[in-house]
């Protein structure tokens, strides 16, 4: 899935898979099938226009989306036809890519999760209620607000650090020495990413 604006008009265009590639089991193609005729010249030249540099690591265009789960990793040997609206990339590592931060995402809520199930021994808040350090509601509370800010900071968190560490390997590709960090986060992207997954999260049913 790709994304843009064009004046007032959102160009937001989603290629489904169609096949794999026989020439190589290893590729999957895409394709816009959605795309009203009339509109699809200007799809076209304005995705090439987009992308003519490639997909950008640090500010990624493409959502991949599987099922309720959107995210923006990388995409191995992207070879896009944008006159035929197709493209078609390396699924395994596309794939690999997408599940790679899905299980460090699950990892990292997992241990923030047994970090506040430590904090929130009933008996050691009840004690220190009994001291007078703290009142229970007060500290439970405190304890909870924690644990959520920890689980909503964990995506653009997992994000930043991607798009980070995809930027130095790009400028080590490049033979380039930064004269810092990159440190530019690209929260815009994250929140279009955002709103692509999700739908409805509480269901694994397909649409009908």
């Amino acid at each position: 899935m790709t994304y843009d604006k064009i004046s007032k008009i959102s160009l937001q265009s989603e290629f489904t898979f169609t096949h794999i590639d026989l020439t190589d089991c290893t590729y999957a193609v895409f394709r816009e099938t959605e795309c009203y005729d009339d509109v699809k010249p200007l799809l076209s030249r304005t995705l090439a226009s987009m992308f003519e540099y490639g997909n950008p690591v640090h500010r990624p265009r493409i959502v991949i989306q599987i099922r309720h789960h959107a995210n923006d990793t990388c995409i191995p040997d992207l070879e896009p036809n944008w006159p035929a609206l197709e493209i078609k990339c390396n699924w395994k590592g596309m794939v690999s890519e997408w599940f790679k931060e899905e299980w460090e995402y699950a990892r990292r809520v997992k241990e923030a999760l047994d970090g506040t199930a430590d904090r929130m021994n009933l008996k050691a808040l009840r004690a220190r209620a009994d001291r007078g350090e703290v009142t229970e509601g007060t500290s439970f509370f405190s304890v909870l607000q924690s644990f959520f800010g920890d689980y909503y900071d964990t995506w653009p968190m997992l994000r930043a650090e991607r798009i980070a560490r995809n930027m130095h390997k790009q400028w080590e590709d490049e033979g380039f020495t930064p004269a810092s960090k990159w440190t530019d986060p690209d929260r815009a992207g994250y929140n279009v990413r955002s709103a692509l997954g999700w739908d409805d999260p509480c269901s694994d049913e397909e649409e009908e």
